[in-house]
């Protein structure tokens, strides 16, 4: 499968970025994960994700992801 920076329709200046993040379990309810996405308005693809707890050091995760 190639990386999710090749499958990528190419951006335009007016594009924005929504970011969101869910919660889901794994395997019993004391592991808790959370999915953070960056999607783009205008295509709704999803451009960049990360998986981890809901701190700072998971958004960071995801900031270095996003494609420039």
């Amino acid at each position: 499968m190639p990386p999710l920076s090749q499958t990528l329709a190419p951006p335009r200046p007016v594009d924005g970025l929504e970011l969101d993040e869910l919660c889901t379990f794994i395997g019993r309810k004391q592991r808790k994960v959370w999915l953070w996405l960056a999607l783009c308005r205008r295509t709704r693809q999803v451009v960049a994700y990360a998986l981890g707890c809901r701190g700072r050091r998971t958004a960071r995760k995801l900031w270095r992801r996003l494609p420039s």
